[in-house]
């Protein structure tokens, strides 16, 4: 089948998991700050416009792709959410397109890439990226990074000063996007090894010096994210280094958790979470058990180290090594690619060891494929009414003082007096000098008499 019909393929059925979310509206959690309370985006497209996405810290971010993209929606659709969630949902699709090929190109095999994507595409973690218009960089930092790997591929192939050069500028794109995409020359250096099988000891340093440029372009990226999140950051307690470090193995493996059993509520671990000196043993011993066991099937299945690298590598920036960070499904949107692709060409291996019949194996494939569709359906489901999706993310992170104030929001605009002064309540008494909630207990109390 020609590649290209198979990314069509692939881009319908992502769209028609994703439709629903077309319904999902403006979220008060950082939507209606970020696009229906901003100025700078309700007037569209514009010189002024331009100059305040690539010169704003709004939120603490640098992301002046995102702000354009909010633009460009106003000019299509004004502020019409079910145009901004169309955008979001069709990024996503061409992002999982954009993955297939890259993974294509580099390999030369067509299904197990296929596969790699959809599993990407319909993983139900992808919905906190997807239908929620303020994560909207993650999907546009996916879809440059996939780009940008597709023309590395090129590089390889015919190295040229024009090819580096496109590759330079699509990187910029992805940096442009979203700050995490200052791993991309590490991936890169990943893909040399698996599949690229440009890696070695003896090169090691010349795969390196080649991503220098690169690897410039990542400082001065983070050197501007670092910039925006200076306030935060100073404000954040401080901890000491090996505390952080030690707490990675229980990030990543909870991550890795969420990951492989998307059907279970998800592990959540806020930003000020403590772990116990046992429980982060523990997930140490079994993080050096996971990464032994990749290293020794590096000769036998060298993807499964590469995917493993991937995951953990991607995931990096937000285990609360470099600053404290809480979980959240839409961290995995990039790093699930290293499972993915891992587990695409694993189960291709293990059906040929297998000598399965190829119906036997189109079966499979299409349960799989039903499943990840019925697992992304459900999760859009919590995500039609509101109050029910800040409940359920209640539910996940209950000492959250910024959910209880939203659902008190929530709660008012409903009329529901009762519940709504008991989260402003319950926001208060988690955090006495939070002033949104004070506020809106006020006038919640006063608008009552």
């Amino acid at each position: 089948m020609p590649p290209w019909r198979v990314a069509a393929a692939l881009g319908f059925v992502t769209l028609a998991a994703f439709w629903p979310a077309l319904g999902v509206g403006f979220l008060h959690l950082d939507d209606h700050a970020n696009i229906l309370a901003n100025p700078a985006v309700r007037q569209g497209l514009g010189v002024s416009g331009l100059s305040w996405a690539f010169t704003t810290f709004r939120g603490q971010i640098w992301n002046p792709l995102l702000w354009l993209s909010y633009m460009l929606d106003v000019e299509l659709y004004g502020l019409e959410p079910r145009g901004f969630h169309f955008t979001s949902v069709l990024l996503h699709a061409v992002a999982a397109a954009a993955l297939f090929e890259a993974l294509r190109r580099m390999t030369g095999r067509l299904w197990e890439s296929a596969a790699a994507a959809a599993a990407f595409a319909l993983h139900p973690t992808r919905v906190e990226s997807v239908a929620w218009l303020a994560q909207r960089y993650d999907v546009l930092y996916a879809l440059f990074s996939f780009a940008a790997i597709g023309v590395y591929a090129r590089w390889v192939r015919r190295p040229s000063l024009r090819v580096y050069s496109a590759l330079a500028a699509v990187y910029a794109l992805a940096l442009m996007s979203k700050g995490l995409a200052v791993t991309l020359p590490a991936l890169l250096l990943i893909l040399d090894y698996w599949p690229l099988g440009r890696l070695s000891w003896r090169n090691a340093g010349d795969r390196i010096r080649e991503k220098l440029p690169l690897v410039a372009m990542a400082v001065a990226a983070a050197a501007l994210v670092l910039r925006a999140r200076g306030e935060l950051l100073a404000s954040a307690p401080v901890e000491p280094a090996w505390t952080r470090l030690a707490a990675v193995p229980a990030y990543l493996l909870a991550y890795l958790r969420n990951g492989l059993a998307p059907w279970l509520l998800p592990t959540c671990f806020q930003a000020d979470s403590t772990f116990s000196a046992a429980f982060l043993f523990a997930c140490a011993w079994a993080f050096a058990a996971l990464m032994w066991a990749a290293w020794r099937a590096r000769l036998a299945a060298p993807y499964v180290l590469a995917g493993w690298l991937w995951f953990a590598c991607a995931l990096g920036p937000v285990s609360g090594l470099a600053f404290p960070s809480g979980m959240a499904s839409r961290y995995l949107y990039v790093p699930l690619v290293g499972l993915a692709f891992a587990g695409a060409w694993g189960g291709a291996e293990l059906l040929r060891r297998r000598r399965v019949p190829a119906g036997a194996t189109a079966a499979a494939c299409a349960l799989l494929l039903a499943g990840g569709f019925a697992l992304t359906r459900r999760e859009l489901s919590f995500w039609q009414d509101h109050r029910t999706l800040y409940s359920r993310w209640l539910g996940i992170a209950p000492g959250n003082r910024l959910l209880h104030n939203i659902l008190g929001v929530v709660h008012a605009e409903r009329g529901e007096l009762g519940p709504a002064e008991r989260h402003f309540r319950e926001a208060l008494r988690l955090s006495p000098d939070y002033d949104d909630a004070r506020r809106n207990l006020e006038r919640l109390l006063y608008g009552s008499r």
